[in-house]
């Protein structure tokens, strides 16, 4: 039995993770939910009136190893959306399920309480977002304005409501006593500094495509800290005992203690996770409720960039580039990148090369138009590797590994085959390679370097016709004796029956890449999830245990918005 008690609830730990942060999908929740009994509370994103897609990357950018900047801008399905995924969705015993919600309207914030009430435990009032205009702290540094919106939530539902406080509202003295005279059941502080303008120190560019963002990290700490005691002093005086969950800036057991003699009696831990697998966030969660974790200190390099310049462009078809730099790249084979152009967007890239480093580019929206424009000498940036990338060496060694590639997932097989290369025979390692027609399979001479060639084509313009699954399944029959090791990277429609074929015949491992949406590639948006692993830190590269317990492999990925939409 646990020994908290949050608004009347029984919980198992007294840590929550903040909204908009790493917990933004349901499968996520549920599984760390069920992990990591230091998470009594459960926080979603924020949830609005409609769906919102959010800015476009990048939303999340380093400053220091003490500060990061961010505006992701508030993208979620809509309530409506929301709720449906919720009808299926339980949670374990002892968990708290807080319902972050924000709009720009009293009605919004209504309609948005009363579609989701029979599925919260309690709602977290997103008063104090810096960034979105017409939302969050707009609302919530008005103590009368912020009454009306409560007031609201108030008239459509009897679960508790917590206000989410901004810091850059001033004395929140005021404020806090207005809102319990509406009847608040607790707090939430602090959401993030700012909002900020934070330029590359490369470039002098923009860090973010809001241009501002809210800022956190250990560098909000004291911020934090003192808006806690001004809500402390707020409840004292209203002679009521409410809860406080306090949070900006802590990473050590140190900090929480710290938080809890300013008077906060839960902690919400955000920006400290960031590069942390699943397995790590666990491992954390277990030493800071212990009170034995003393020191963290965020990486400085976690998300700097390199400046790439190009050597060398080759275009195998008209929607296709092929980018060499000058420079090298070391990763492994099927870890990621993001790619970023000052000014512009930026998107995850899975190298295709290391001496040179290679990326192959898709013309298939802004972005990647403007990376297919450019020309020789021209330079872009890189940040990275990330990710888990493929078994370079496999043991036990098998007969043969297989490697199955189709579209832009072509490109991190080619480094996968100069690695294994390095330790097995070109004719133990078969390559797998299928596109619609000639001009989409790319590396030919290059994969005959170093391993087996196979080429399938939709209309039969190269190789063998029909699709590279049949192409893999009519080989493997023919050499069924032998034990294989596999790999897997395209498109998720070609993944899948892959992976089903390659079930059949012995093997050491199948190892597949997974591509869901990213926007920040360390973890922290969690948009990434596939049954409540983050691709980005959990990933790419899947087993094949996992893969056979998933629910959504080869069914379900995810929108920008968060909703889930079926697969082909």
């Amino acid at each position: 039995m646990s020994n908290y008690t949050f608004l009347n609830k029984q919980i198992s730990g007294r840590f929550t993770i903040p909204s908009g942060i790493v917990t933004v999908t349901l499968d996520t929740i549920h599984r760390l939910a069920s992990s990591i009994p230091e998470l009594g509370i459960l926080t979603t994103k924020s949830i609005g009136p409609v769906s919102r897609s959010g800015n476009p990357e990048p939303v999340y950018a380093q400053v220091s190893d003490r500060q990061f900047v961010n505006a992701v801008g508030l993208a979620n399905p809509g309530c409506e959306e929301f709720a449906k995924e919720l009808e299926t969705f339980e949670l374990p015993p002892e968990k708290f399920l807080l319902i972050s919600i924000f709009g720009g309207s009293p009605a919004d914030f209504q309609k948005v309480a009363g579609t989701l009430s029979k599925y919260a435990d309690g709602f977290e009032l997103n008063l104090s977002c810096p960034h979105a205009k017409g939302y969050g702290q707009e609302i919530g540094k008005e103590p009368q304005i912020a009454r009306e919106y409560l007031a609201a939530v108030r008239a459509v539902t009897d679960k508790p409501a917590l206000c989410k406080l901004s810091p850059n509202v001033g004395d929140l003295g005021p404020l806090v006593r207005a809102l319990i005279e509406e009847g608040a059941d607790g707090f939430t502080v602090i959401n993030t500094c700012g909002p900020i303008e934070h330029r590359h120190q490369i470039t002098g560019t923009h860090a973010l495509s809001n241009k501002k963002g809210g800022t956190s990290g250990p560098f909000v700490k004291e911020e934090a800290l003192r808006c806690i005691r001004q809500v402390r002093n707020a409840i004292a005086e209203s002679g009521k005992d409410l809860p406080i969950i306090g949070m900006g800036g802590i990473s050590t057991a140190d900090d929480v203690r710290g938080f809890e003699d300013a008077g906060a009696d839960f902690f919400g831990i955000g920006t400290a996770l960031g590069g942390m697998t699943t397995s790590e966030l666990k491992t954390y969660f277990q030493q800071i409720g212990s009170r034995e974790f003393g020191r963290l200190k965020l990486c400085p390099e976690l998300m700097e960039f390199q400046k790439f310049t190009i050597q060398r462009i080759d275009k195998p078809a008209s929607d296709l580039r092929i980018l060499w730099t000058e420079e090298p790249f070391q990763c492994q084979a099927g870890q990621f990148t993001f790619v970023w152009l000052p000014d512009n967007f930026e998107k995850p890239f899975a190298p295709a090369f290391d001496e040179p480093n290679c990326l192959v580019i898709r013309d298939v929206g802004p972005f990647t138009h403007s990376l297919s424009e450019l020309h020789e000498g021209d330079t872009f940036f890189m940040r990275g590797p990330y990710g888990a990338g493929f078994d370079e060496r496999p043991d036990p060694a098998p007969d043969a590994c297989c490697l199955i590639g189709g579209g832009t997932g072509i490109a991190p097989l080619l480094l996968l085959a100069k690695r294994l290369n390095e330790h097995t025979s070109a004719d133990r390692i078969h390559v797998f390679l299928g596109g619609r027609s000639a001009d989409q399979v790319y590396f030919q001479e290059e994969f005959q370097r170093y391993a087996t060639l196979h080429i399938a084509t939709n209309d039969g313009s190269l190789g063998y016709k029909g699709f590279v699954t049949g192409l893999l399944g009519e080989h493997l029959a023919s050499h069924s004796d032998l034990t294989y090791q596999f790999y897997n990277c395209g498109p998720e429609v070609m993944e899948k029956p892959a992976f089903e074929i390659e079930r059949r015949f012995k093997h050491t491992g199948i190892q597949t890449s997974v591509e869901r949406y990213m926007k920040c590639g360390v973890g922290i948006c969690g948009i990434c999830a596939m049954d409540g692993w983050r691709t980005c830190v959990d990933g790419p590269i899947m087993e094949e245990g996992l893969l056979i317990d998933s629910e959504q492999f080869g069914k379900w990925h995810r929108r920008k918005t968060g909703e889930l939409e079926k697969i082909g």
